[in-house]
């Protein structure tokens, strides 16, 4: 009793299951729903619409809109913030030099090092930093798996900064990809206290040098993607300022480690 058989060609197994089931489910050659939509219109066929035809357009619009936002605008803006963010750590490092935060802050500037050469290739690096900035640039490159990050001292599955999907294949949207894998895989545990002083560092010359761009990347990328879940500017800045009395500067962190204790 289906009327439009004879539009089709089904093997003796598939008019078996169709016996069967009420239905059968064979392969088509096209890429995209609507292709197939079109073909059965033409051809007065009806087509039964269903759901996951509606989310995988969605996920186009929503792939797509990502794609140029992060390319035409998050790019650029990424870019300035980590070389912001390098030199600031830069002068932290020449101020704390020979103390207790030294180390802190020669691994921020090369943290942010790495992000800005991943994105710039010719961005200079500070002879105090730079094995380590090589040292990670050949593991993010490589992607090879899980090593162990001389940056953060901690297991990193390298194989995530291999530029997937439509990053792929884009020099822009590539580089952009691997500097914010590297600012999304980095942990700076608490319960290491060189970690916690990097951390705060950081803190500090984001409150004081470019805040407003990062604001700007977060609230996008977060709309997209969901908030962070690991700790950041919105969870430490209180927290500094509450053991503080507010921003220290450079100096009081040199001279007062009681502070930095509770």
């Amino acid at each position: 009793n289906v009327t439009n058989l004879n539009q089709f060609y089904l093997s003796d197994e598939q008019l078996q299951l169709l016996e069967q089931n009420l239905f059968v489910v064979s392969s088509a050659y096209y890429n995209e729903f609507f292709e197939l939509y079109e073909s059965n219109r033409y051809a007065q066929v009806p087509n039964y619409v269903t759901v996951d035809s509606l989310m995988h357009t969605y996920h186009l619009y929503f792939s797509q809109l990502l794609n140029r936002t992060e390319k035409n605008y998050l790019a650029d803006e990424l870019l300035t913030l980590s070389k912001a963010m390098l030199e600031s750590s830069m002068a932290q490092y020449e101020q704390l030099a020979g103390t207790q935060w030294e180390e802190a802050a020669r691994r921020n500037t090369a943290y942010f090092a790495v992000a800005a050469s991943l994105q710039d290739p010719a961005q200079e690096v500070p002879s105090y930093a730079a094995e380590l900035v090589r040292q990670e640039q050949e593991l993010i490159y490589a992607a090879e798996g899980i090593s162990l990050s001389p940056l953060a001292e901690d297991l990193m599955d390298y194989s995530q900064f291999k530029p997937r999907g439509y990053y792929e294949g884009d020099e822009v949207l590539e580089a952009y990809f691997r500097a914010m894998m590297w600012y999304g895989q980095v942990n700076f545990a608490q319960d290491n206290d060189s970690l916690t002083r990097s951390a705060l560092l950081m803190t500090l010359a984001m409150a004081r040098t470019d805040i407003e761009t990062w604001e700007k990347i977060y609230t996008v990328t977060s709309f997209f993607a969901g908030a962070s879940d690991d700790l950041g500017y919105y969870e430490y800045a209180p927290a500094i300022a509450e053991a503080y009395g507010g921003y220290p500067t450079v100096e009081a962190l040199r001279s007062d480690e009681s502070a930095y204790a509770r």
